[in-house]
């Protein structure tokens, strides 16, 4: 008697609007954060620079707890700047995935996935597209993509 039992598994999905979003913004998160600290340090010097000023006179009167504080206002100034410029780069982003959800009707079509022990078959309209396991390199789930 064989066992002729194909283990297989189907799924049909599409992309959402959220879901493109998710991963539009989670994709350059390294780039927005060495933009946020390159222009904190930028910031940072900026604003240090106006207040030599007030950081010469504390270490002429001698007082180191302001000169501290004075820096530490410098720091959130400079923290200030960077992050406004970072969510006006988020929402750049934003705009532009949301013109390209739109218009693109390929990204809202439903896909269909159909795994066995040979592969991956992915299935788009009339798009087919096989992936055997060999192929496949790292597979990994992340919390906040798909």
């Amino acid at each position: 008697m064989s066992n002729n039992v194909t283990n297989e598994l189907t799924l049909t999905t599409n992309i959402t609007y959220k879901d493109y979003l998710k991963f539009s913004i989670y994709h350059p998160r390294k780039v927005l954060l060495l933009f946020f600290i390159g222009f904190f340090f930028v910031f940072f010097i900026i604003h240090g620079y106006a207040s030599i000023p007030d950081l010469f006179l504390q270490f002429i009167y001698v007082r180191y707890g302001n000169m501290a504080g004075i820096l530490l206002f410098d720091a959130f100034k400079a923290a200030l700047t960077s992050g406004s410029l970072v969510f006006i780069a988020i929402f750049f982003i934003w705009l532009r995935v949301r013109k390209e959800y739109k218009s693109d009707r390929l990204i809202r079509s439903d896909i269909s996935y159909t795994i066995n022990r040979e592969g991956i078959n992915q299935k788009r309209g009339k798009s087919n597209m096989y992936i055997e396991w060999k192929d496949v390199y790292k597979v990994f789930e992340k919390r906040i993509c798909f």
